[in-house]
């Protein structure tokens, strides 16, 4: 038998869970959202690692005054960037707990069930990649699927990071490159996105996703020529992308006015 528990909603000072911790074999820590905060949750940590004892994240509805206990009536992108932003205190835990209104809304709602669901996948996901990096530092498949988990959650200056550890040849250097630009634009560095997704074309030049960002990188430097140089090689890809006409038209638009 193994017991879990809800620690760390009476601060970090806590006797009685500190206590429990000598005793439980999971501690669901809460992560800033009903209750607790990065000194209780820095406080359990360590304590967890002294007795042995495995962490899972307890998330909420972002609510400290009712106690995660009332639903919030607040959009899912903005309820899933709480999420995340509970999950920054307590990176890649091996197990997730949703707490209260939300776990109990979850029963009623398909979409946030989907969503939540997903959401405990990725995290057992980047646990199961870092767990395979820690053995094996030169592992790119494993870093690279980490990298695309991240990059999906807006973690932008951790990929950039990240990015550098892939090899610069051979086959991981074209994801290196793709990876490390996406992030760079996500934080608007278009000038520094653009090299990486330039280097990344130079490998693989058919990749419609990266010949679209190019575009989209040049057409936020205001160089609408090279931006239509990039949307058109797109289309002559890959038709029927109407999203990238619309682009392309505001390219030409741009790069006419600069020509005169």
């Amino acid at each position: 038998m193994r017991i879990n528990c809800d620690i760390g909603e009476r601060g970090p000072g806590h006797a009685v869970d500190r206590r429990l911790m000598e005793v439980v074999h999971i501690a669901n820590l809460a992560c800033g959202g009903h209750a607790g905060d990065r000194a209780s949750v820095q406080a359990f940590r360590a304590l967890a690692e002294e007795h042995g004892v495995e962490l899972a994240a307890h998330l909420s509805y972002p609510d400290r005054p009712n106690f995660g206990r009332r639903v919030l009536a607040m959009p899912l992108p903005a309820l899933l960037a709480s999420l995340d932003e509970q999950l920054a205190l307590l990176p890649s835990p091996k197990r997730v707990k949703f707490h209260g209104a939300l776990y109990n809304e979850s029963c009623r709602s398909r979409e946030l069930a989907a969503a939540l669901g997903r959401l405990g996948d990725e995290e057992k996901a980047i646990y199961s990649f870092e767990k395979s990096l820690q053995a094996k530092p030169d592992f790119p498949d494993a870093r690279q699927e980490l990298l695309e988990i991240l990059l999906t959650r807006g973690q932008y200056e951790r990929v950039v990071r990240e990015a550098e550890r892939l090899p610069r040849s051979g086959p991981a250097a074209f994801a290196g490159h793709f990876l490390k630009g996406q992030a760079l634009f996500g934080l608007r560095d278009f000038a520094a996105a653009l090299d990486e997704l330039l280097a990344a074309n130079a490998i693989v030049n058919t990749d419609v996703n990266l010949i679209n960002l190019i575009g989209r990188a040049f057409l936020e430097l205001d160089d609408g020529e090279q931006a239509s140089k990039a949307f058109t090689a797109s289309l002559a890809l890959k038709k029927n992308q109407p999203e990238i006409e619309k682009l392309l038209a505001e390219a030409t638009a741009q790069g006419g006015k600069k020509g005169k």
